[in-house]
């Protein structure tokens, strides 16, 4: 018989489980861009390390119309559109002209995804006495731009850091550390004489400061710190919020923007809720993670051509690893109806489950009838739903970040090993690279022999313990937990992977 009331809350339910990154990309499907600079300035390598992508190239035979509104996308990272343009010569006007009515047209276009995000203007960081700023770039600088964020990228920082390497250069006086001091000691005063009191010069008129980085893909750290990262956050402080979060998505260098983002998703819906879930049926309870799972999984955006990450396979290790906190009842004392997850892992495994990780490749089929039952019984256990989501929650937020720099990783070895034409490839994070199962492997086991995995649960088993913090007036100290164990074990990697 049909139930207004029971109807009323199916839709709620239904409301409550829609996925938030869903609700994100509907607006907006991917972050869009203009990057601005002269030929040999960049560009491409800025791009790729950015968004993780192997562009061949940016630039284009002449300036026009038909280059600027091109929409350059990459298979290998769909969250990002990038439209690209030549500097502005000396002399030239159509070029200029070009630009404007472009970032003019697309800041009054009436929805998010149309408009222009961002622009980054390339400027290749001076070695010489040639003047910084063209004609062009002044007037670029003073178009009224409304609310499209500009930032001023000075590009092939590490050109001018190893010509006073080369020039300070003495094997037997100065140790790594000391060197590396001295050398920017000498960099830093002439980038403020040849970059930063030039740009502020003229654009000492505006409104606000433009802001600048600068950024070489060659040497993303050093003493500058990290140059790609700096590039993000500077990024990110002048985007709209709205925004946000297709950009954390796009980006693919600052591993703290992922985490932020991660929370902010977790926040904005889930784990708010994580209390009241103790009441929710088994498949609800299970259609509420497997949606958790597929946001946080989209928000770090790896290459995953095959779906591995969004699989039920790798639902089942997370799984394993969150099986201490679930303390099962003895078999005996369970229904034969549901198994319980030392069962599973038994099953998959002669060895004790907190001695082994179950590969990718060996997960059986039947990995999504085992999370499902996994779900149930916590249902069934109801004292132990919150820990073990919890625990879900955090260790697949943590075996993201382990991936990533496993991603990191094996993308530097590559540009390493490989030559593409007669350059040796430059820049980020793993251009394109794709998860796999080994790599997968690897990031989750690399997490457990870490010692942040007892770290963590306990953390958990402690605050668990403290049965005041689910009373209904409570139901945020979840969140807030979540969130505090999150920020206070943010996974480093190790000094070799």
């Amino acid at each position: 018989m049909y139930s207004p009331r029971k109807s009323g809350l199916s839709d709620l339910i239904r409301e409550e489980l829609k996925s938030v990154v869903d609700e994100v990309l509907q607006e907006c499907l991917r972050f869009r861009i203009l990057v601005i600079g002269k030929s040999g300035v960049g560009k491409s390598s800025l791009i790729n390390a950015a968004f993780d992508v192997d562009l061949a190239h940016v630039s284009h035979d002449r300036a026009g119309v038909s280059s600027i509104h091109q929409e350059i996308t990459s298979p290998k990272n769909k969250r990002f559109i990038l439209h690209d343009s030549q500097g502005f010569a000396p002399g030239e006007t159509e070029n200029y002209n070009t630009v404007k009515n472009f970032i003019l047209q697309r800041a009054n276009m009436p929805d998010l995804s149309d408009r222009l995000h961002a622009i980054w203007l390339c400027l290749e960081t001076p070695t010489t006495n040639n003047a910084l700023l063209e004609r062009g770039d002044l007037e670029f600088l003073n178009l009224p731009l409304g609310k499209v964020p500009v930032v001023v990228a000075f590009t092939k920082l590490d050109i001018l850091v190893r010509r006073f390497e080369d020039k300070l250069y003495d094997e037997d006086t100065y140790d790594e550390a000391t060197f590396d001091t001295l050398v920017w000691s000498h960099v830093e005063p002439e980038l403020n004489r040849t970059c930063l009191i030039p740009l502020q010069r003229a654009t000492c008129h505006l409104s606000a400061p433009l802001s600048s980085v600068m950024v070489s893909t060659q040497m993303p750290s050093g003493p500058a710190g990290d140059t790609l990262k700096k590039l993000m956050e500077v990024t990110t402080e002048h985007i709209h919020s709205s925004v946000y979060i297709i950009w954390a998505l796009a980006q693919r260098v600052d591993v703290d923007m992922k985490i932020e983002a991660s929370i902010r998703i977790g926040k904005h819906k889930y784990w708010r809720g994580l209390a009241s879930g103790l009441f929710f049926n088994g498949k609800t309870l299970k259609s509420c993670l497997d949606v958790i799972h597929r946001d946080i999984i989209a928000i770090w955006n790896f290459c995953d051509d095959e779906e591995y990450l969004q699989s039920d396979e790798f639902k089942a290790m997370i799984v394993e690893l969150v099986s201490d906190l679930a303390e099962p009842t003895k078999p005996q004392e369970r229904s034969g109806t549901f198994e319980s997850t030392a069962s599973v892992n038994t099953a998959m495994s002669k060895r004790s489950i907190s001695s082994v990780v179950v590969p990718l490749a060996q997960m059986p089929v039947t990995a999504s009838v085992k999370f499902a039952r996994w779900v149930y019984d916590l249902y069934c256990n109801a004292p132990h739903v919150i820990r073990c989501l919890m625990g879900y929650i955090v260790d697949l937020i943590i075996v993201m970040q382990s991936l990533f720099w496993m991603m990191k990783d094996r993308g530097e070895e590559k540009r390493r090993d490989e030559k593409w034409g007669k350059e040796e490839r430059e820049g980020g994070f793993g251009y394109g690279l794709s998860v796999g199962r080994k790599l997968i492997n690897e990031a989750v086991a690399i997490y457990r022999k870490s010692g942040d995995l007892v770290r963590v649960h306990e953390s958990i088993t402690k605050f668990a313990t403290n049965t005041t913090a689910f009373r209904i007036g409570h139901k945020d100290d979840v969140l807030d937990e979540i969130e505090r164990i999150i920020r206070k074990n943010r996974f480093l990697p190790p000094a070799s992977v």
